[in-house]
């Protein structure tokens, strides 16, 4: 190369070049919406928006100690850039509960940028103190880099991995036998109500975590950039089967069995933290369901005035009758004495993708407070 300007570290590596365009600081963003859920001491999704007209790169606070983040999505529209984090804890390093929000610094190109020190012929309107390099076209154009604009110091880069799984312990139902309760179970469904009792709770809550090799947490504000791509999910199916029936008139009896199955189910995107001065990598739970189902087999009339029975136990969710919830899910007659039914969300099942080394930049957020 005959011209242009590079800059490189002790091991070499591109800081500042006239072929390299460099990020720059635009903005924090602004805050304007969270989904929030108690379940496993308690997850958030934040949205923030930036007005950067260039795809923006977040770097995001870690403000609480053994508290796990990530950045779970970036789209544009209307209003400009909105990316989503996702923030959770680690049980075994946090079992406190969830902390503060995040800080979100947005870095991009210089492109679209006022530049008032240059006007339309390349003459220097305004002489500020700095370092410019511009491309191979020279002044006038975009800068490569400018650092008049703030540019994005690095002062960390690892490898990032989430463990194998959430977590090694067995799920434990923690509803009792009100669990396979029908009007329990269907609540539960349209309602989530029993999904959040401290067992199950604290079943699957995330404890594994993997240090980021080399890891070393530096600067006074630490901030970090990191994409959730892992992703997991973990499930547990609870059988239970009671016996009923409803008596008619002169020791008459009709019943039979009722066989549940309560499924619980919890999405996880892998995210990051930082605990005693290093990185970690774990799990945040992202999403959450319950479903159910029923199977009622009906043993017939025990006596001569067992229609009678049969009639009050089609009342209460027999033969002919409905299920609480049934119109919100599935009611299939298999056979004349059997009904099944089903009802909640439905997950894909025990999966675990993209669990990979991704990539952990650090900066410092004082240098651009």
């Amino acid at each position: 190369m005959t011209y242009g300007f590079s800059a490189t570290n002790g091991s070499n590596q591109i800081l500042i070049s006239d072929e390299v365009r460099t990020l720059h600081f635009y903005e924090k963003a602004r805050h304007y919406g969270t989904v929030a859920d108690s379940f496993c001491g308690g997850f958030r999704v934040y949205s923030f928006i930036t007005t950067t007209p260039d795809i923006p790169i977040p770097f995001f606070t870690a403000p609480n100690v053994g508290d796990t983040y990530g950045i779970t999505r970036i789209y544009g529209g209307p209003g400009g850039w909105t990316i989503e984090i996702i923030h959770s804890i680690n049980y075994f390093l946090n079992w406190i509960g969830i902390g503060g929000m995040p800080e979100v610094y947005i870095f991009s190109d210089l492109n679209n940028r006022p530049v008032p020190y240059i006007n339309a012929n390349g003459a220097t309107v305004q002489d500020n103190m700095g370092l410019v390099v511009y491309g191979p076209n020279g002044p006038g154009t975009i800068a490569h880099f400018d650092s008049r604009y703030l540019p994005l110091v690095i002062t960390g880069g690892w490898s990032a991995t989430p463990p194998a799984s959430p977590f090694d312990n067995s799920i434990s139902p923690g509803g009792g036998s009100a669990m396979f309760d029908e009007q329990v179970m269907s609540a539960n469904a349209l309602y989530a109500s029993n999904r959040d009792s401290p067992s199950l709770s604290n079943s699957f809550a995330a404890k594994n975590y993997n240090v980021v090799p080399g890891s070393n947490i530096v600067g006074s504000k630490p901030i970090f950039s990191y994409s959730a791509m892992g992703q997991c999910e973990r499930d547990a199916a609870f059988d239970d089967h009671s016996d009923w029936y409803v008596s008619g008139l002169f020791g008459s009896r009709y019943g039979g069995t009722i066989w549940a199955s309560s499924f619980y189910w919890c999405f996880y995107r892998s995210a990051i933290g930082r605990a005693y001065g290093s990185v970690f990598c774990s799990w945040a739970p992202a999403k959450r369901g319950y479903a159910y189902s029923i199977r009622r087999d009906e043993a017939g009339a025990n006596g001569i005035f067992g229609l009678v029975g049969m009639a009050a136990g089609a009342a209460f969710g027999g033969s002919g009758g409905a299920f609480l919830g049934a119109a919100y899910g599935s009611t299939i007659q298999v056979d004349p004495n059997t009904t099944v039914t089903s009802n909640g969300l439905w997950p894909y099942s025990n999966k675990t993708l993209n669990t990979g080394a991704s990539a952990v930049l650090m900066s410092d957020g004082a240098l651009y407070d």
